[in-house]
């Protein structure tokens, strides 16, 4: 049943609900409204499908959900439970309250979308693409650590700022507890579920390694826009059915930039967007989509795991400069031409082994991630580079609440190693070491080096 606005709901306790507007009526199983409660604005949930009422194994799976708890902020979780009367019968229809998206997101599929088209979205920069790369990949990481599977990843459940990148997933109830014999019939949706899903004629069950699969294409559509299977095979198919998908994208897919595969690739007519973006991104992504698209194909336990895209990503944000009165500028210190003045290398260990590189320049900040090599910590600053003009020097700023231990090559002794506090600030220089963190079997330290001299 459709509803109008001014319709009155009603939550278990007796919260009045009021419908204020429609804002989906799209979905496969339910609508999505716009309604009030307490003062207060919600999305409302509202199921169609006559076996999702109240009694219903939906309503039990529901309440499981709300039980548990969201794992983290930007999940639209199940708040409450809302029927047509004040004491919802069996049989009657089910919704639940959300949480409402935020007015400055916008649906994923906008961004997918030619920049012709008048809803079509972007993301404002280079950065704030790399970070809702990010941002998703570590959403589905505490979901995964959880003990959570999503099932359904696809397009449709993602809402990005254009502006930051910041993520909210918009559709929850897929989410189930992630083990062998999960009672479900969510297989997923085509294009986006893992191949041995259709493979294995929709007996097997969605896993967090079929998750990993999902989540691929859909952090590939982010950067290339076009699908990963998508490239001149597709001129086989003059009718675009459901068995053509099928068989283009699950039974028989081939990456359009398999090294080992040419037969795919894509051209001005097919897969346009990764045809033109490919090449602007550093190889160590390519080589990530590669993995994922070939060996992950066929072997569920190679596929590219959430935190894995978590690092490379954040990686490739450390090389990409804001440079005033310029533009974005993704450094490669492979390539002396590309590094812009004043701009330093810093190199990370962690156990004398090297993790990344990041580049300083005025006004870059590096999150603890980079420093600790823990993916799972991506929103605590922890360095920032600052610019002293008078001296003409860059500056590094300790944002952690640990003190670093620095040193000064060309100093003396006494004077080499200086402690750097929470908040404490010193020159870059050629040279300089910095020890971040000791414990009893770890040491994470970095190098700073003038690239233009190496």
């Amino acid at each position: 049943m459709e509803l109008s606005a001014k319709t009155v709901l009603f939550t278990e306790d007796g919260r009045e609900v009021t419908v204020l507007k429609t804002i989906s009526l799209n979905g496969g199983s339910a609508d999505v409204y716009k309604v009030s409660a307490a003062g207060k604005d919600y999305a409302l949930k509202w199921f169609k499908l006559t076996n999702c009422v109240w009694g219903s194994e939906t309503e039990n799976h529901v309440r499981m959900l709300m039980q548990k708890g969201a794992p983290g902020d930007n999940f639209s979780w199940p708040l409450a439970l809302v029927s047509e009367k004040k004491k919802a019968e069996a049989g009657d229809t089910l919704g639940y309250l959300m949480p409402l998206m935020p007015d400055n997101f916008f649906d994923m599929k906008y961004f997918l979308q030619g920049s012709d088209k008048p809803k079509a979205k972007s993301f404002e920069t280079y950065y704030a693409q790399l970070s809702a790369c990010i941002e998703l990949a570590y959403n589905m990481s505490i979901l995964h650590l959880a003990g959570w599977c999503y099932q359904d990843l696809n397009h449709g459940n993602f809402g990005f700022d254009p502006k930051t990148g910041k993520v909210f997933i918009l559709d929850v109830d897929p989410i189930i507890v992630d083990e062998p014999k999960a009672n479900t019939d969510v297989k997923g949706m085509r294009g986006y579920m893992a191949p041995e899903i259709p493979r294995g004629k929709y007996r097997g069950h969605p896993s967090r390694l079929t998750d990993y699969y999902s989540l691929a294409v859909i952090l590939y559509r982010l950067m290339f826009i076009s699908h990963p299977m998508e490239g001149k095979r597709c001129a086989e198919c003059p009718m675009w059915t459901d068995e053509a998908e099928e068989y283009l994208y699950e039974i028989h897919p081939v990456f359009c930039y398999d090294p080992k595969n040419t037969s795919n690739r894509p051209n001005t007519e097919w897969g346009t967007d990764a045809y033109l973006r490919w090449n602007i991104w550093p190889k160590a992504l390519q080589d990530k989509f590669i993995q994922a698209f070939t060996d992950g194909v066929d072997n569920p336990n190679l596929r590219v795991t959430d935190l894995s895209w978590i690092g490379i990503f954040s990686r490739i944000r450390n090389l990409l400069l804001d440079i005033p009165n310029y533009h974005e500028h993704l450094v490669d210190f492979n390539n002396s031409k590309s590094i812009p003045p004043f701009c330093m290398k810093m190199t990370h260990f962690v156990k004398n082994h090297e993790i990344g590189v990041s580049a300083l320049y005025p006004g870059k900040t590096f999150y603890l991630h980079t420093v600790t090599d823990d993916v799972k910590d991506i929103h605590t600053p922890a360095i920032a580079v600052a610019y002293d003009s008078a001296k003409r020097q860059m500056l590094l700023k300790n944002y952690t609440q640990e003190t670093w231990q620095v040193f000064f090559p060309g100093q003396p002794q006494d004077q080499a190693i200086r402690p750097c506090p929470p908040g404490g600030i010193f020159p870059i220089m050629d040279g300089v070491q910095i020890q971040f963190r000791k414990t009893a079997d770890t040491n994470y330290v970095a190098k700073i080096t003038d690239p233009k001299k190496t």
